[in-house]
């Protein structure tokens, strides 16, 4: 399901079916603000600090994805029970990039 996500909504559309595989990065909660301003707005100043190892680790998973399956990825997700904003803010501490 698209979950109200146009851009899938068009994906599904043009494929003509819904059964595809897709990884997702999330965002964080609105602070008050409507989710699509949000989502459409500039990144924040903290985001931006840390936007070059989210995509780094989003380009992991889609090689990960690419050479060994679905399923690997999820057992690869899974086994880093932390979520990937807490390894970036530990990352931070230590200065180095996680995963």
């Amino acid at each position: 399901s698209s979950g109200g996500h146009n851009g899938l909504k068009s994906i599904a559309q043009a494929l003509g079916s819904e059964d595809f595989k897709r990884l997702r990065l999330g965002v964080n909660e609105p602070d008050g603000n409507e989710l699509s301003d949000y989502i459409l707005s500039d990144f924040s100043q903290e985001e931006r600090k840390i936007l070059s190892q989210v995509l780094d680790f989003g380009n992991r998973l889609l090689a990960c994805f690419i050479e060994t399956g679905f399923s690997q990825v999820l057992d690869f997700y899974s086994a880093n029970k932390k979520s990937y904003s807490e390894k970036i803010h530990d990352s931070q501490d230590r200065e180095r990039v996680p995963v």
